[in-house]
Parts: C-alpha cells; structure tokens; sequence
C-alpha cells in the first residue's frame, strides 16, 4: 500500500485478447481504490464470451481484501461459466496472501502454491 497518502494509486492493467481467452497483466497496487478497474475489465472480458482468463502478477505489489474478492468473484464466475481463471507469477507476498485466506486452495495458481 502506499506510503505517501499524497501520491496517486499506482495502477494498470494491459491486456492480450485472443479467440476466447485473454491475458491481463496486472501492475502496481490491486486495492479499494483500483479494483473497480479490473473488475469492469473482467465483466467486459466475460459478457464479450472470454471464458480462459490470465491474470499475470508477476508486477503486482499489493492485494487488500477488495482486490481479492475480485479475484475470488471472477473465479467463481468463469467456472460456473465452464471457463477457468489462471493467476501466473504472484510475488512472494501475494502468494502468502492466497495461503493465508485459505484461497490457494481453490485458486488455479501457477507456479502451484505449496501448503503444509
């Protein structure tokens, strides 16, 4: 999260669309103020019948509750749909995160996620 509250949130997603799937990849801070940008991306994504979507976190610093439950609800979503939500390249801190919430456990999470 960001330090300086005079500083903007620091945010994009750039996105890869091919027939039926696409790959988003997501930079900086996923929070309160961010996550209604991935999740209109997301709902854009799925009503244009992308089904297999990529999330790459390789440049993602920071995941709040929010920016999770985004990622939860797409999650459910695509696989009701008979589709799947992939997450690539979370960084050490986010990967803690989706151990820590009990998400790793249902999440498609590549590398996998090792618990105990």
């Amino acid at each position: 999260m960001s330090t300086d509250p005079a500083r903007p949130q620091q945010f994009d997603i750039v996105v890869e669309r091919f027939p039926e799937r696409a790959v988003a990849k997501l930079v900086g801070e996923l929070d309160l103020a961010t996550a209604p940008q991935l999740r209109e991306l997301l709902a854009t994504l799925t009503q244009s019948d992308v089904l297999h979507i990529t999330l790459d976190l390789e440049e993602l610093t920071f995941v709040d509750s929010v920016g999770l439950s985004v990622v939860i609800s797409a999650h459910k979503r695509l696989a009701s749909a008979g589709g799947q939500l992939l997450i690539e390249y979370p960084p050490a801190r986010i990967r803690r995160l989706f151990t820590v919430s009990g998400v790793a456990s249902f999440l498609n999470v590549r590398p996998p996620i090792v618990t105990q």
